[in-house]
C-alpha cells in the first residue's frame, strides 16, 4: 500500500514574496503514518530501578561534540552523579563569572538619553 504524502510542496516564491504578509491558515500538525493500532506517546524514557536523572546524564553525553565532549570525558569517573552537578561544572567552564559579570552589568545599566531614539541607544550600546 502506497503511503500518502500529507505535505504538499510549497509554491516557488521570490525573496520579496516572503516579505508580503499572508493570512493563509494551515494546519501544521502532520498525522504520522503508523502501522500499529495500539501505541502510546510517552514524555520520558523509563527503565525499572534507574533514576530518570541517570538516564538524562547518559543521553547528555551523545549531545556533546569536540571540546565539550573532551571536557566531559576529562571529569573523573563518578564525579558527576546528578544533572545539577553536571550543569554547574559546564557553566563554570563555559560561562565563568569573569565572562558573564561585565555583560550583566552592561545590560542592567543600559539607559536611553533624553530625546534619543531607542535604535540610537541600542547602536551606542
Amino acid at each position: 500500500e502506497e503511503q500518502q504524502n500529507y505535505v504538499r510542496d510549497p509554491p516557488k516564491r521570490t525573496l520579496q514574496d516572503y516579505f508580503i504578509p499572508t493570512i493563509e491558515v494551515t494546519n501544521n500538525i502532520l498525522r504520522p503514518l503508523v502501522g500499529a493500532n495500539n501505541f502510546k506517546l510517552s514524555e520520558k524514557l523509563k527503565i525499572n530501578n534507574v533514576p530518570t536523572n541517570t538516564i538524562g546524564l547518559g543521553l547528555f553525553l551523545f549531545s556533546l561534540a569536540d571540546r565539550a565532549l573532551e571536557c566531559f570525558m576529562s571529569f573523573p569517573n563518578g564525579s558527576i552523579t546528578a544533572w545539577d552537578k553536571c550543569a554547574h561544572k559546564f557553566m563554570l567552564i563555559y560561562f565563568p563569572p569573569s565572562k558573564t559579570n561585565k555583560p550583566k552589568k552592561d545590560i542592567i545599566n543600559f539607559s536611553q538619553f533624553e530625546q534619543e531614539l531607542l535604535y540610537e541607544a541600542w547602536e551606542r550600546f
